[in-house]
């Protein structure tokens, strides 16, 4: 009945916000590039996004060359960028051509037409082909966005983009770290704010309550510098963390900083990404791994295992299993439509415990009308976390904030909702998601081991805090209390500190408007100094 009864009540929910999401859906246009970093939105009518073929002996060679490299360039906006061309005409002198000089930008495609740019896709000129080297077309700043330069050769003159022989380069230009004021930073800490998932549209990155509070506070301002960090959450983990690199790197009054990172969610991933894979190419740090500079990495609900309800298949799958085909279908509708996004690949569950099948899943999903049968291996099969998680060389850094939302008791929907009451539900959903283990169906699912029930309404307990093997067991939920040994905790943690949000319900957005819980991350950031 509580389950007929919660599903009915998300019925409602998904009647109500489905004009609310869909007029908050936003697209990367004008006004947005200040504080988007927005991807090329446009598809080429030609082929020239392909690798380069293998080239017979004496076929022209083409080159195009970012910052004189062929590597993807990441520059800041003020950074500038120079764009140059070079030809191995091989056996090909002299035949008649089109020559193709493409940029697929932010605000849409543009071709070189010799001198200048124009807008749309047009040949350069046509002409024969000459030999040269190293031939400059853009040597200038570009605004914020990713951009990809084509440059490409036809074997014959007829004004149709064949493309015989291409080449291409990217070239990214992510926004820089933002000073929240305009104090210098002396002696001071610098402290980085590092968004979650899809917080790179609100205001301040969701950083607002944590700016009004350090304002507040005279001991904080007067120890720490906080800037913000924008990141484009359609991006991977890795593109993110380099992104960050060139940030710093890009801002001399840090060259020579030991810094501090605060980050919520997925922020906390780019972080350890940024910790573990990039090197500082600028000041006294220069040529050592980017941990080396950072003295604490404090993280707020981030999902440093991955979540289950990352996995679209996991999750419908649970759906189908849990509920009625009805409420399944709906739940499952609910999920892909307003819940699921392709950037959620970066968040897939990294199974540390080996108890998640890696073979084919078949069953009868309630969305193929539950007579279709669908097969596929787990989403969560293809996390790349447990290789962070495996080689991580500064989990020593990390202090880590986890918290419950999870209540057993019946859900309180009362009139209205919103962000916080839809995390409330989601964690229910989230406790019910089984571990569909290897050899299934002939292994059958434990219907008495549900791991994921301690949860935020978005990240498990033990991901939040990155605890060892065998902490499966260590949170229980009673009449909405979260019950655990503090002494196991310490044991299983493996990191500087693990800290749980007790004695309350905690959901993912807690962590950044709950001012008990800002406080306690504030004092427990000037105790670590």
């Amino acid at each position: 009945m509580k389950k007929l009864f919660f599903c009915v009540l998300i019925l409602l929910f998904l009647f109500i916000t489905v004009n609310q999401r869909a007029a908050a859906e936003t697209r990367c246009d004008a006004a947005q590039y200040g504080e988007h970093t927005c991807p090329p939105q446009h598809i080429l009518p030609i082929d020239l996004t392909r690798d380069k073929v293998l080239l017979e002996v004496n076929q022209p060679v083409v080159d195009i060359k970012a910052n004189d490299s062929n590597n993807p360039l990441m520059v800041l906006p003020e950074d500038k960028v120079s764009i140059s061309l070079s030809l191995d005409t091989g056996s090909y002198a002299e035949q008649e051509a089109d020559w193709w000089i493409v940029a697929d930008t932010p605000f849409g495609l543009f071709s070189y037409v010799y001198p200048d740019w124009q807008k749309d896709l047009h040949y350069c000129i046509q002409a024969p082909l000459n030999g040269f080297s190293g031939v400059p077309i853009l040597d200038s700043p570009l605004p914020q966005g990713s951009y990809t330069f084509y440059f490409a050769i036809d074997n014959n003159a007829d004004g149709i983009a064949d493309a015989t022989w291409r080449d291409s380069i990217e070239v990214h230009v992510v926004p820089p770290l933002k000073a929240v004021d305009d104090s210098t930073v002396t002696d001071r800490t610098p402290l980085i704010l590092i968004h979650g998932n899809n917080s790179e549209a609100e205001p301040y990155y969701r950083w607002g309550d944590y700016l009004e509070k350090s304002e507040q506070d005279p001991e904080f301002s007067d120890n720490f510098k906080i800037y913000l960090f924008q990141w484009d959450s359609n991006r991977s983990n890795k593109f993110n963390a380099a992104a960050l690199g060139t940030c710093i790197d890009g801002m001399t009054v840090l060259n020579d900083k030991k810094l501090m990172i605060l980050a919520h969610s997925r922020g906390g991933l780019v972080s350890r990404y940024f910790l573990n894979d990039c090197v500082t190419e600028k000041g006294i740090y220069s040529g050592q791994p980017a941990g080396e500079r950072v003295d604490y990495l404090i993280t707020l609900g981030t999902p440093h295992r991955g979540s289950p309800g990352a996995d679209p298949y996991w999750c419908i799958f649970s759906f189908d299993y849990s509920y009625l085909s009805f409420l399944a279908e709906q739940l499952s509708l609910f999920y892909l439509n307003y819940i699921y996004e392709p950037s959620y690949n970066n968040l897939l569950w990294d199974d540390f415990e080996n108890e998640l099948t890696e073979d084919q899943v078949c069953w009868y999903p309630s969305i193929l009308d539950s007579e279709t049968e669908f097969c596929s291996t787990l989403q969560s099969a293809q996390s790349d976390l447990d290789e962070l998680n495996s080689e991580d060389s500064y989990l020593d850094k990390i202090i880590a904030f986890g918290g419950n939302e999870f209540n057993e008791e019946p859900f309180q929907w009362g009139f209205g909702w919103y962000e916080h009451k839809a995390l409330s539900a989601f964690s229910i959903l989230l406790a019910e998601i089984p571990v569909i283990p290897t050899g299934y169906p002939d292994t059958p699912i434990d219907d008495q081991y549900r791991p994921f029930r301690a949860n935020d309404g978005m990240v498990p307990l033990t991901s939040a805090l990155l605890l060892k093997s065998g902490s499966q067991g260590l949170f229980t939920v009673q009449n909405g209390q979260l019950i655990y040994d503090p002494q196991e905790l310490n044991s299983q943690c493996r990191l500087k500190k693990c800290i749980v949000i007790e004695n309350r319900q905690t959901d993912h957005l807690d962590f950044l408007d709950d001012e008990e819980i800002i406080d306690l991350v504030i004092s427990t950031i000037k105790n670590i100094k």
